[in-house]
């Protein structure tokens, strides 16, 4: 998967309204992290909770047009998906490390 077509399917799942409603939302970072926080008024007010770790050391894709939490791109999104886009993710970084 080329780094645009990564790049479109990750805001593709992007689901912002996921983080409205009051209860727990899937955050996906960009480096591959995923994490459950709570949502709604107390979005980014309490703990993150570690679901599974980063794939690569840096953001593997970076891009405006994702949103940011201390300096840090990510989505909101289904565990599901989270799960998917972490493995499209993984795939990426090793392509890219095969480069270098």
């Amino acid at each position: 998967m080329e780094h645009s077509e990564l790049v479109e399917r990750l805001l593709s799942k992007h689901n912002p309204s996921l983080a409205k409603e009051a209860g727990m939302v899937y955050v996906l970072f960009l480096d591959g992290e995923i994490v459950l926080t709570k949502c709604g008024e107390l979005l980014w007010q309490r703990g993150l909770h570690l679901m599974m770790g980063a794939v690569a050391p840096r953001m593997i894709v970076e891009n405006d047009r994702f949103p940011k939490y201390s300096e840090h791109s990510y989505i909101f999104c289904t565990k599901e998906d989270a799960e998917m886009l972490r493995s499209k993710l993984l795939e990426h970084w090793n392509k890219i490390c095969k480069i270098c």
